[in-house]
């Protein structure tokens, strides 16, 4: 995505080249609690590259025994962060946080 990732662009085409890998940067999370929001129709990232991702990344979470703290939604919009999976995103750091 270059709008929001540009300096990816030099790999276009080439994804072996990319210097690290995405599910690692996800798994390097675990433990800690990661929301992701990827709508069905987002033209900037695909949300099967999202599962894709979120799938390789679960066996950390698993191992750290908190697969549960790595949550993907996919409402059924556009490049949009829409209300509800604005409050569900507020009620974790709610929970998180106090």
């Amino acid at each position: 995505q270059t709008r929001y990732m540009p300096k990816l662009a030099q790999y276009g085409g080439r994804l072996n080249g990319i210097p690290f890998d995405f599910h690692e940067l996800i798994g390097a999370l675990a433990p800690r609690h990661l929301f992701v929001n990827a709508p069905l129709g987002d033209t900037n990232f695909k949300w099967r590259s999202v599962d894709a991702i979120a799938l390789s990344a679960r066996p950390v979470f698993e191992l750290y025994r908190v697969p549960g703290n790595l949550r993907v939604e996919h409402p059924d919009c556009g490049h949009l962060f829409p209300p509800q999976m604005r409050q569900a995103a507020y009620r974790l750091m709610d929970e998180i946080l106090k």
